[in-house]
């Protein structure tokens, strides 16, 4: 309801609602999934990704004067984040996992490259807040590890607050 009080407020068309909507659905659920596994399932984001598609297809089919700034959006969107991820999991010495990859990179497919690399940095500030909170209470290591997904949703959520 909250979200549907943000869409009119912000003035977000009906094709914009429809992608935060599948995106505000899907990555609570993959957030739990990668808490709990410490895996995003493949066959999720085949679901995300051909929704997208379809959504795609219905945004060109209203606006077909746009086609091609849809399209840029979508594809540009997601190979930014697609190569942005891949050289932070090279440099990290494959310590980002690639689950994580690709959810940005469907990610940057629904919401473009530029917000995307704004929600990527939304996650990591939450995610270090958050490792270094349970640090300094000693409820873990320096080198332990911690599933992403949730961060990234706390990005998206933020995002969406912010009106961005």
């Amino acid at each position: 309801m909250a979200a549907a009080f943000l869409f009119e407020y912000y003035g977000y068309s009906l094709w914009k609602k429809v992608r935060y909507d599948v995106l505000l659905c899907a990555l609570p659920v993959l957030s739990l999934t990668d808490r709990k596994d410490r895996r995003i399932p493949n066959h999720f984001l085949v679901i995300l990704a051909i929704l997208r598609l379809l959504i795609l297809a219905g945004e060109i089919i209203s606006y077909p004067l746009l086609w091609t700034d849809f399209m840029a959006h979508a594809c540009g969107g997601a190979a930014g984040s697609f190569l942005l991820m891949m050289a932070a999991w090279f440099l990290s010495r494959k310590k980002i996992g690639l689950g994580d990859v690709k959810l940005l990179t469907v990610m940057g497919f629904y919401l473009g490259f530029s917000l995307n690399y704004i929600i990527l940095f939304l996650s990591l500030i939450f995610a270090a807040l958050w490792g270094v909170w349970n640090v300094w209470r000693k409820k873990m290591d320096v080198k332990d590890t911690v599933a992403f997904a949730p961060f990234i949703t706390a990005g998206l959520f933020t995002a969406l607050i912010l009106g961005l």
